[in-house]
């Protein structure tokens, strides 16, 4: 796009913005509803070129454009225009409207190649339900996608909801970025991780099949190059052997639909050997990532986990008995953790912003689009308390009696339930003391018998 037709198409969105045509909930969400049909409409299209252009399973292709409309319908339902009117005219009734928002304005988005589809409509559906137009960017690189998506927006949506650019034009500042491609915590973007890790820890406890089948599909699905692929994977040295030979089982049994790929995730870059735990060693890397195998203690593993250069993890997959999990999940620093399942909607679409809950089914809220607006009319109990403290003139009594109203309720010692390390130290010592004591009572018992029967006779 030339410079003179950039700024064309950022003049287009902001008379959009100005015109208020977004700010009416049922033309958003009429909107909503022409990509909506019109993800539908062109299925097969769709689904021929995601094939093609992501080297993906028809399957997959089909999963991740039910996905896209599945999270367009979220975002159509959440664009309620009751609710909409009731805040608007909250004010006018006497009311409070303290959830107010209004969107940002401009929203640029710069899509990842994973899951293309979906990490396009996704975000681009969230702006438009917040009130936002948007300025998408598509570069051309060696691996663009195919060009029905950008048709498929342009014909579907009204003019000036939506501009398509392959850069963006100089001198531009959106009013928010969503930039797929880069993790750098700047102003006004969405940070979407690039170089966080992903590491599954797979405890002696777990179930191996589906630990084995769970991590398998999170490497293979969608090209292998989901960013919530696992870059890391621990496993017990006790189930070492049975978790290789079952993973390789695995591999050969789907090698037909799922043939080997490499994963696309840049936290790849580097070996972790160099912070592993004492004891523990890498048994495997390649392909399916790096495989540490655990030969000390959990907690070892999760300082190593820790203390890896990425930094915070972008997730963490636990595997093992609930205690087990809920410890691993509570101790590693991750964005978002998982015991014993791999949500296979997260491996569709982009990491997620950081900074704000995980959405698995859609990747991004409301929120992250829009601005809080609170509004308030009505006087509070505290605004009275105050007036009445500000004009008139308490006693010395009255203060410290007003005051000791506030004080902290006193309670006594907080009852805890029994931790995991709390556990294993009752169960030492009883398995030490226990035979001392039944022992020490039967010698005990043994010895008044003697004395009774001594002074009896």
């Amino acid at each position: 796009m030339s410079s003179q037709a950039g700024h064309a198409a950022i003049t287009r969105l902001q008379d959009t913005v100005a015109d208020g045509r977004l700010a009416n909930t049922f033309y958003r969400q009429q909107q909503l509803r022409k990509i909506q049909n019109a993800l539908i409409e062109r299925k097969d299209t769709l689904i021929e070129a995601l094939v093609k252009d992501s080297l993906v399973t028809r399957s997959e292709a089909f999963t991740e454009l039910y996905s896209t409309v599945s999270a367009a319908r979220s975002y159509f339902d959440q664009t309620s225009p009751t609710q909409s009117l009731d805040v608007e005219y909250a004010v006018a009734r006497s009311q409070d409207a303290p959830m107010a928002r209004q969107g940002v304005g401009i929203v640029v988005i710069k899509p990842q190649f994973h899951t293309f589809l979906f990490s396009i409509i996704s975000p681009l559906c969230a702006a438009l339900a917040s009130g936002n137009a948007v300025l998408l960017v598509l570069e051309r690189t060696l691996c663009h996608p195919s060009p029905i998506i950008p048709a498929l927006l342009k014909e579907s949506l009204d003019p000036g909801i939506v501009e398509i650019a392959s850069s963006e034009p100089n001198g531009f500042g959106g009013s928010l970025y969503v930039d797929q491609l880069a993790d750098d915590n700047l102003p006004n973007t969405l940070s979407h991780p690039q170089h966080a890790r992903t590491v599954a820890i797979v405890d002696r406890t777990c179930d191996l099949q589906d630990a084995v089948q769970s991590v398998w599909f999170a490497r293979t699905a969608f090209g292998g190059t989901s960013p919530y692929a696992p870059d890391i994977i621990f496993v017990n040295e006790f189930v070492k052997s049975a978790f290789l030979n079952t993973l390789v089982a695995c591999c050969l049994e789907n090698h037909d639909t799922y043939p080997s790929r490499s994963n696309g995730h840049p936290s790849m870059n580097g070996s972790v050997t160099g912070n592993l735990a004492k004891g523990s060693k890498c048994i495997s890397a390649g392909a399916w990532g790096q495989i540490v195998e655990i030969t000390q203690r959990l907690e070892d593993v999760i300082e190593t986990a820790n203390d890896l250069s990425s930094g915070v993890k972008l997730a963490t997959f636990s595997f093992g008995d609930p205690k087990t999990c809920k410890f691993i999940l509570q101790f590693v620093n991750a964005d978002v953790g998982f015991a014993n399942i791999v949500p296979k909607e997260l491996l569709v679409g982009p990491a997620a912003p950081r900074g704000y809950p995980v959405e698995l089914r859609s990747r991004y809220s409301l929120d992250m689009f829009s601005v809080p607006r609170p509004q308030y009319t009505l006087r509070t109990s505290f605004t009275s308390k105050l007036d009445e403290l500000l004009n008139g003139k308490p006693s010395a009594v009255h203060e410290s009696r007003i005051l000791d109203e506030l004080r902290a309720p006193e309670r006594g010692p907080a009852k805890q339930a029994t931790g995991y390390f709390e556990l294993a130290v009752k169960v030492g010592a009883s398995v030490v003391f226990l035979p001392i004591l039944i022992g020490a009572g039967t010698a005990g018992l043994l010895t008044a018998k003697s004395l009774v029967r001594r002074y009896v006779s």
